[in-house]
């Protein structure tokens, strides 16, 4: 993976997690004006539901898109593994605390704008403990640096 296609990538994951927090911003303006007691409509229920499909599917779409790219990545043997973790490790950070940051301010429920990083951060940790493994199985001399087993 070219140094450009790892950019683009990142950008289009930096655009969905964009697409999703105004997603929930927009859920969350949506149900505002109802009260705790006032009934909803149909209608209201089915563009709820709708915008919470939505929103699962994003979340889906995007731990789907780590592991594909982290399994090419190791199938492949690139050395880019260690900068999609990095990047994205980057990426998820930054959408934390814009999320936790717009939760306080917007006065929206706590973790309900960073639920889309919970799949690509689970991925991100196998990935660095896959890394820290193949890391030690080389300084062993178990493994050789192209992942090739040492035979004895």
């Amino acid at each position: 993976m070219t140094n450009q296609n790892m950019r683009l990538l990142v950008s289009f994951i930096i655009i969905v997690n964009c697409s999703y927090l105004g997603l929930k911003l927009y859920k969350n303006s949506f149900t505002r004006p109802w009260g705790t007691n006032q009934r909803i409509t149909e209608e209201s229920f089915n563009k709820l539901n709708l915008l919470n499909n939505m929103a699962s599917v994003i979340e889906f779409a995007l731990t789907l898109l780590f592991i594909a790219v982290a399994y090419w990545l190791i199938k492949k043997k690139s050395n880019n593994l260690n900068i999609f973790i990095f990047m994205n490790m980057a990426v998820c950070i930054f959408f934390f605390l814009i999320g936790s940051l717009i939760e306080v301010v917007a006065d929206i429920g706590h973790f309900n704008l960073v639920q889309q990083l919970h799949g690509p951060v689970l991925v991100l940790l196998f990935l660095i403990i896959y890394q820290l493994i193949k890391k030690i199985l080389m300084s062993l001399n178990i493994i050789k640096s192209k992942d090739t087993i040492i035979k004895n």
